[in-house]
């Protein structure tokens, strides 16, 4: 189960810094979205099992990358 959360923590340092240390908000409903669509794809996989504890995880993950983006000053975006 920590690998869940090691996955998503380059995710949410990539979304912040495509998307702006504004919009970090928009980078986690992203990877909740992200996360939720890869653990219903399991459901139609027999060798593999969805667990909402790895949807918990997930986001987790992408939380901790989404706080390293933001300390680590992700770019910002300009107002024209």
């Amino acid at each position: 189960r920590l690998a869940n959360p090691a996955i998503y923590i380059p995710l949410g340092v990539v979304l912040v810094m495509a998307l702006g240390r504004r919009y970090w908000w928009a980078a986690l409903i992203l990877a909740v979205v992200t996360s939720l669509i890869i653990e219903a794809g399991q459901t139609m996989l027999d060798e593999r099992v969805a667990s909402p504890i790895d949807v918990v995880m997930n986001v987790l993950g992408a939380l901790a990358g989404i706080a390293c983006a933001m300390a680590l000053g992700g770019p910002r975006v300009r107002r024209p």
